[in-house]
């Protein structure tokens, strides 16, 4: 079933989304035909869950050891906060070098 979409951008152009079916997923519709889209490499989804596991798991481990010191309580909480945000922090920056790596992301044609 075809959902027409009204558009300044678009006047005089038919405009429309395609539902999903079982088998196809929903697709875009500029004047009877298919807009083809532009994919993310899928490697991107590896490479992100494995620099999200890398910190992650020595954000842990790091916490880990600070809870089983001789350290105060407070002082436990404390550094396991900072470990955490300088996991984020060094996080954000290794999948910014990434994608920095990778390249500049193509625009949209429509």
């Amino acid at each position: 079933m075809d959902l027409p979409i009204k558009h300044e951008a678009f006047a005089g152009r038919g405009l429309a989304v395609r539902t999903a079916g079982f088998f196809k997923g929903p697709q875009l519709i500029i004047d009877g035909g298919e807009v083809k889209g532009k994919r993310i490499p899928i490697a991107l989804v590896f490479v992100g869950g494995g620099l999200g596991a890398l910190f992650g798991l020595a954000a842990v481990y790091s916490s880990a050891r600070i809870f089983r010191s001789d350290r105060g309580t407070a002082s436990k909480y404390g550094l396991s906060a900072l470990i955490s945000l300088g996991a984020a922090l060094a996080f954000s920056i290794a999948a910014l070098v990434v994608q920095l790596l990778i390249g500049p992301r193509a625009k949209s044609t429509w």
